[in-house]
């Protein structure tokens, strides 16, 4: 009896040694998303997807803290307090605002921004390709030339450009500069429409009206929430849209896209997560860009045919166009 008592005992010692030392090993991370929408949910499936593929399985050896705030930017600091309370090994902030907040807030942890157009602009770094105290990430800034030569190869006449954005974010107004700068290349305008918050869209959209060729929907926060809203007042006056998340050509709602992958986003946030997790330091790690080769181009030959639009085909594989049937 005294020998089966001896053998329970040291199998118990060693069962939780292996527990302590297993939940020791298991990784933290928090994520701070702006709201439900698909362009920010592919950035989280990406992150996920990307720390997967480096071996962190999560349940075994990582664990995951996800918030959002329904795009109501008053209470970020409140869902980052409740974050940092996690006491995560890493905080990831999706989108500019958020990660502004992050900025302010999170002091003592590793924190990996990403979905954010200029970091540099938005005063999150100081140059653009070094990290900056416990700063780095993954931006999404488009090539918006490039978009532009694409557009014009769907609608060679096609010459203003309308565009809504938000006055008071920071990422919206560097997507308009680069966006003018972009057009005057193509001889091209933009006509641009600013809102001071979401509801004001249904009533400012209507300046577009008979004074654009086209209109593009970025990754703004406030705006790309509103695509329905858009896309009714695009097709009640036969105005191509074109969005920067594929994912709404797929369902047939806007004519086309040319534009980064959200999950490449979140997969480039991902490796920067997983460099930390393994011990580098967050100073040492540079923010990662898009590639050309990371942005897909893709049409609704559905809303083609509506918008009886014939582009030249041979000259669409130049950008490795995708067209939805």
């Amino acid at each position: 009896m005294k020998f089966f008592k001896t053998i329970f005992f040291i199998t118990y010692i060693i069962l939780l040694n292996l527990t302590v030392a297993e939940s020791s090993q298991l990784k933290k991370v928090a994520i701070a998303n702006y709201g439900i929408h698909s362009s920010l949910e592919d950035t989280i499936f990406g992150i996920k997807n990307q720390l997967t593929k480096e071996g962190f399985i999560e349940g075994k050896n990582i664990e995951y803290k996800i918030l959002h705030v329904n795009f109501e930017q008053t209470l970020i600091p409140q869902m980052l307090n409740k974050l940092l309370a996690y006491n995560p090994d890493v905080i990831v902030s999706i989108t500019t605002p958020v990660t502004q907040s992050a900025k302010r807030i999170v002091k003592n942890k590793p924190l990996v921004f990403a979905s954010i157009t200029d970091p540099v602009s938005a005063g999150i770094l100081d140059n653009k390709n070094t990290a900056k105290d416990n700063i780095t990430g993954a931006a999404e800034k488009q090539n918006l030339s490039t978009m532009l030569e694409f557009i014009k190869t769907v609608l060679p006449s096609a010459h203003r450009i309308g565009v809504l954005y938000a006055l008071n974010e920071d990422n919206d107004k560097a997507m308009i500069e680069d966006l003018e700068l972009a057009a005057k290349k193509l001889n091209m305008e933009v006509v641009k429409v600013g809102i001071d918050q979401q509801s004001d869209i249904p009533k400012r959209i209507n300046i577009l009206k008979n004074k654009v060729d086209l209109i593009y929907v970025s990754t703004s926060g406030p705006i790309q929430p509103a695509l329905s809203v858009i896309t009714s007042f695009a097709d009640k006056n036969n105005i191509p849209v074109f969005n920067a998340d594929a994912e709404a050509i797929k369902k047939h709602k806007v004519l086309g896209s040319y534009s980064v992958s959200f999950t490449t986003i979140g997969q480039n946030a991902g490796k920067i997560i997983s460099k930390i997790l393994n011990g580098q330091n967050i100073n040492s790690i540079s923010p990662i860009y898009p590639s050309k080769a990371d942005h897909i181009a893709i049409l609704s030959k559905k809303k083609m045919d509506l918008l009886k639009i014939t582009p030249d085909l041979e000259a669409l594989k130049e950008f490795n166009t995708e067209i939805i049937e």
